[in-house]
């Protein structure tokens, strides 16, 4: 499994991975730990993408808005305790959502409808073909379409499907948990798109402003001409002539004051003579 996911990555990246570290859960505390750590991977790396929905994150599956054909996991079993608000607490400004209402899924339109169930069930742009999962996703979009009252033609149209196709698939039953699972996957995007706005919230959740900077007090200190600030007086260029010019008074100061001295000396030796 680590030789296998290794050459996968290096095949899909510019830089060479190094191997896979492939650890077993040997504990509940140790999948507890496992769950905070790869939330929080898209902040401590200083990733762009949103943990919410991107598609590397596992937070959808969390909150049941990701419902992979074949795939369970089973984190309620292996953690009674975990609570979805655990999830949601890792993933900044995002509070606990509700499935989406039949207005709102009406609002989508068909071809955002048809996309929004394709990210739930993990399968891809292209819906054609008769494989469960695919099958599967055209059946849920065809049966929620019918539901809230959107029109066989442009059904079929998202689809790439006759009118009476689109009719066969929304007239197969639609499991409960499908049903949720695309509501709150319906949800979680307009969450998301919300929050990543400036001046927009999420449901309820207040407005928030785009981040600024703090107004800076304007300086009231004097003015001070171009020419004296643009050489500082500590910097090597501007110390330079003044060490000049200080070693030179210095110089004549040392050398006058013992040609005086001798000077007088030699008055004084001769007034005495």
């Amino acid at each position: 499994m680590q030789g296998a996911l290794t050459r996968v990555l290096n095949a899909r990246s510019a830089a060479p991975f190094g191997p896979a570290y492939v650890r077993q859960v040997a504990s509940r505390q140790h999948l507890v730990t496992l769950v905070g750590y790869c939330l929080g991977q898209f902040a401590h790396h200083g990733l762009a993408d949103d943990p919410a929905v991107t598609t590397g994150s596992f937070f959808p599956n969390l909150i049941g808005a990701r419902r992979v054909p074949g795939l369970s996991l089973l984190l309620a079993a292996a953690l009674p305790r975990f609570r979805a608000r655990e999830a949601y607490a890792a993933v900044a400004r995002l509070h606990e959502l509700q499935p989406a209402s039949d207005a709102e899924l009406r609002a989508l339109g068909p071809i955002r409808l048809v996309d929004l169930v394709a990210q739930t069930f993990a399968t891809g742009p292209a819906l054609r073909g008769q494989r469960p999962g695919k099958l599967a996703t055209r059946q849920v979009a065809a049966r929620l379409a019918a539901e809230v009252g959107l029109r066989p033609r442009d059904l079929a149209e998202a689809l790439g499907v006759s009118v009476s196709a689109a009719n066969r698939l929304a007239a197969a039953p639609l499991p409960e948990a499908d049903a949720r699972a695309e509501r709150l996957r319906v949800s979680l995007a307009a969450a998301a798109a919300n929050r990543g706005a400036p001046g927009r919230a999420a449901p309820g959740r207040p407005a928030t402003s785009a981040p600024t900077l703090a107004p800076v007090a304007p300086d009231r200190r004097p003015k001070v001409a171009p020419m004296e600030v643009a050489v500082s007086p500590a910097s090597p260029a501007a110390a330079a002539p003044r060490r000049a010019a200080c070693r030179a008074r210095s110089t004549e100061g040392r050398g006058a004051p013992p040609r005086a001295r001798s000077r007088r000396g030699m008055s004084g030796a001769g007034h005495r003579r």
